[in-house]
Order: structure tokens, then sequence, then C-alpha cells
């Protein structure tokens, strides 16, 4: 590969634990700047090289603004400087040096984005903590943040924890993830080139051999559907939680946006929360406090009196205040570790959270 530039700056760094050299170039900037992030992704692309059991040869890393996409090459990487921060360069350099590796090594395409995007966050945080290269605390705070996401990134990230869970469960504790996605480089080496199972195949094969699950039920209806994604309440041995917790709907019992626009009443669901306290329809509103969304506080409002269905020119204001109750429930699930645990749970934690 060549690299030319105005102003390229080239620094190295040893690849720990393999004997291997990582160089890294950086279009701008100056010595210091190349060497820290050579520095940066050391660590993280010589724990991807041990996760993947391959620990030779040499190494590129390219930061350039010019850069928008990996470079599809197993011993290059390439990522632009815009929007990554010198605290985010070693995942950033795992991550996109991750993505780069996956088409060739285990599937061929299509590759859905759910995988692609997905599931690559979730190995390359596990990979990172396996190494010691981020925290317990970050690796479950970004698990609990895709699981708030409705995106496909996210819905992949939790896809592969929920399969994670599974593999582990059905073998004893015997093979997670990390075995299944090895089990689809060793089957896809098997192949010619550009010969062996597309990739959603190839992950339904492999999830069969390592633990004889039938994960294609749960594609239609979670990768390629809208469904939320059923976990476990408790899963790495205890370690995690994905506690759900069941409130009442919020559900004003009217049409808030129109009644504020018109400040008169409307939409007055019969039997709903607004009628149940003697609220309907034409009532002109004086003020009100409403806050769309929020469980947490009543809604009050300053209504004059109606006669025969029309609002009264005169009359005495009544406030009415109610809360915000529907009659369907919603479900919040929250993904956090264990709030009790000893330093020495917490160790061992770390280690089941990496797949270790």
């Amino acid at each position: 590969m060549i690299l030319a530039g105005a102003n390229v700056q080239v620094a190295e760094a040893a690849l720990p634990n393999s004997g291997g050299t990582l160089r890294a170039a950086q279009l701008g900037g100056d010595l210091a700047a190349a060497q820290k992030l050579a520095d940066a992704a050391a660590p993280a692309i010589a724990a991807e090289r041990a996760w993947w059991g391959d620990e030779t040869g040499p190494f590129l890393v390219v930061r350039t603004a010019a850069a928008d996409h990996p470079i599809e090459r197993g011993d290059a990487v390439a990522l632009p400087t815009a929007g990554i921060s010198d605290a985010g360069l070693k995942r950033a350099v795992a991550a996109a040096h991750l993505a780069a590796w996956i088409p060739g090594r285990v599937g061929r395409p299509p590759i859905p984005a759910w995988y692609a995007e997905g599931f690559s966050d979730f190995l390359t945080d596990r990979i990172l903590l396996k190494a010691g290269q981020i925290s317990l605390d970050n690796a479950v705070g970004r698990l609990a943040e895709a699981d708030r996401g409705r995106d496909v990134a996210a819905r992949g990230a939790i896809l592969a924890l929920k399969w994670d869970e599974a593999v582990r469960l059905k073998t004893g504790g015997k093979a997670d993830l990390d075995d299944v996605i090895l089990q689809m480089r060793n089957h896809y080496r098997q192949f010619a080139p550009g010969q062996g199972p597309d990739l959603t195949t190839g992950l339904v094969s492999a999830v069969w051999v390592v633990a004889k699950l039938d994960i294609r039920p749960e594609i239609a209806r979670y990768a390629e559907g809208p469904a939320p994604i059923d976990l476990p309440e408790e899963m790495f041995g205890g370690c995690l939680q994905g506690r759900v917790t069941v409130a009442p709907a919020f559900d004003a019992g009217f049409n808030a946006d129109a009644s504020f626009a018109a400040k008169r009443l409307t939409g007055v669901r019969p039997r709903g929360p607004a009628w149940n306290s003697g609220l309907r329809d034409g009532m002109t509103l004086v003020s009100w406090t409403y806050t769309p969304g929020d469980m947490t506080r009543q809604i009050e409002l300053v209504v004059l009196p109606t006669a025969k269905g029309k609002a009264l020119a005169r009359g005495k204001p009544r406030k009415v205040v109610f809360w915000p109750y529907g009659d369907a429930d919603t479900n919040t699930r929250k993904i956090q570790l264990q709030p009790v645990l000893t330093a020495a749970q917490l160790k061992a934690c770390v280690g089941k959270v990496a797949g270790a």
C-alpha cells in the first residue's frame, strides 16, 4: 500500500504480546500526533489479532480527513480525523478494524446492516474489555444505550447480546458468541474465495453447530421486523440485569395540541383521565401546565364552565388537576450491572461479559 501526501507523519508502536509492529500514518499535524495515534491503536489491534488467532505481520493505521471508509484489507485500516477525539481513538481503530475484517473472514455479501453495525459494536467492546482497554462500566453502558435505541445498529447489538446469552445457557457455559463467530470463520475458510455461504446463512449454521439453536425465527422477528427484542432478566451468570418496569402509559385523555392551539378543549375521550376529572369538549382553556410524556407530574388546566355544551362568557375559572395515567401499560427495560457486587464478583463479571 502506498500513502502519499504533502505532510505525512509516520510513527511506530510495538503490538503487545505478538512481536509485531504497527505503523501509524497521519496526514497533517506533527510527529507527536502520529505517535499518539500509534500508541492508542496498538493495544486495540493486538487485542483483535489475538481474538482472531492471527498475531503476526505488519499493520498500518492511517488517519486522514479523506478516509471516509475502512480499507478492506487485513493489514491496514483507515479512519477519518473528523469527529474522533484522542480519547476515542482506541475504540475507533478497533471498530474500523473489525468492520474491515468481518466480510472477508466469516461470510460473503449480502452483509445485513444489523450485523455489520450492531454485531461489530458488540464484538468490538467485548474484545477491548477482554484486553483491558475499556472498563466494564463503559461496556455495560454502551449495551444500555443500544437497548434504548431503535435503529438497526442498536437492534444488532442487542441481538448479539441475546444470542450470546442463549448460546451460553444452551451449552452450560462452554461456548458463547465468540465461538459462533470463530466457527463461521473456520467454515468459510473451507471454500474458495467468494464461494462460501452468505453471512446470514453462515451465522445460522454456526449457531446450530455450536449450540443446536435455530435462530431463523428470531432473525425474521427481530432483525427484519420491529418487534421488541426479548432478553432474560439476568445475564452473564447474574452479572447483568435486564429488569423490566411496568407502568401506566402516558395519556392526557384529550387532544392536547389542538386544544392548546384553539384555547378550547377538544378530543376529550369518554372515560379517559380528563373526562373522569370532569372536563368536557368546548370548555375554554384559561391556562395550563402540561409536560407531554412526563408521568411524574400532574396535568393542571384552568377552564371556564360550559352550559349545554357551550362555553359561558362569564363564570368562575376552575382548576382541574389530574394524573396522565392511561389504561394501557408501558414496559421499560434497563440494562445495568448487578447493583451489589463485591470486588471479587466484579472482577469475575469482567471476565464473563468479555467472554473470557
